[in-house]
């Protein structure tokens, strides 16, 4: 299993490199491999579509020294990536969706309807859903509406279609007020000016994907590459 992965620069180079190589020699004693490219931000369209040609390109060239039997792609840019890369070397792709990406960034105020970036995203997105091989979605709650889009209706057939939703134990993850107002006197005390943020640290080689390729292996025993940009 190969996965491609697009990462943002967060600590000092020291310490990215420290952690690339533990995560790499991590993901090699389960059998993966971690493919990193940089995340390109600004300017925000054109750094995307840099990087889906870099994906692609990347993609076509591990496909030449071992085939792929899937690409499993998780999220818009990366089904991008795979439907493009599916027009070049004929590797079928799940497209893992994880939300309507375009609607979502319009209702927070971050993108126009009538803008580019949201016709050019719903245009994206519309190939990607006609040339699927499988389909995932959070919920069933989102099927009615994808099922109504333009791609999945031009189909002489649906394609397969999973949902596998996202949980949490709610009895380890209690709600916990007192708690919560604990912490925030103490953040208050710090007397920190602006927004406080509390960040998860995603470690990539532990990601539920390698849990997915693990209980759906292609027949062929062959590799599969999932690819992320989160």
């Amino acid at each position: 299993m190969v996965v491609l992965s697009f990462e943002k620069r967060v600590r000092s180079a020291e310490d990215d490199a420290r952690d690339t190589a533990r995560n790499r020699k991590d993901a090699g004693g389960a059998g993966i491999r971690w493919i990193r490219l940089r995340y390109h931000q600004r300017p925000s369209l054109p750094a995307t579509v840099f990087d889906i040609a870099r994906g692609v390109t990347r993609i076509v060239r591990e496909h030449r020294r071992q085939k792929f039997d899937l690409l499993h792609a998780r999220g818009y840019v990366p089904g991008a990536i795979a439907w493009a890369a599916k027009k070049r070397t004929g590797v079928p792709f799940l497209f893992d969706i994880r939300g309507l990406q375009a609607e979502e960034y319009a209702d927070a105020g971050h993108w126009d309807v009538r803008g580019l970036k949201f016709r050019l995203t719903k245009r994206v997105e519309q190939a990607i859903l006609h040339d699927a091989d499988g389909i995932v979605t959070l919920t069933n709650a989102i099927r009615p509406a994808l099922e109504d889009f333009a791609g999945l209706k031009a189909r002489a057939t649906r394609p397969p279609w999973s949902v596998i939703p996202t949980c949490v134990d709610l009895d380890h993850f209690a709600f916990d007020a007192a708690g919560r107002q604990r912490i925030r006197e103490q953040l208050e005390g710090r007397g920190s000016p602006g927004p406080r943020l509390c960040g998860l640290d995603r470690d990539l080689v532990s990601a539920p994907r390698r849990c997915w390729i693990s209980s759906r292996r292609p027949a062929s025993g062959g590799p599969v590459c999932s690819c992320s940009r989160w």
